[in-house]
């Protein structure tokens, strides 16, 4: 009888033990990405993916296009508009 309280107690001890130890090597992996992040010699390069949807394009841009292909393009441009 001794035995079996013993042997549950060593079992509840055991989870206990190792779901705190999961619980330091997630804080210790979190604190290592946060580091990482204020490397000096390392960095994380994030992509974004095309995800299909037109980006809008304001006037100003439309403009500033023209204007880069030439004061014909402009003038063409500001008479459609």
């Amino acid at each position: 009888m001794l035995d079996n309280v013993v042997s549950d107690q060593l079992d509840i001890f055991g989870k206990n033990k190792q779901l705190i130890r999961s619980n330091v090597v997630a804080n210790q992996l979190r604190m290592a990405k946060s580091r990482l992040i204020e490397s000096a010699d390392q960095r994380i390069c994030h992509f974004i993916f095309n995800t299909g949807q037109k980006s809008k394009i304001s006037a100003f841009s439309r403009k500033l296009e023209k204007l880069m292909e030439g004061p014909e393009a402009v003038e063409e441009f500001e008479r459609t508009e």
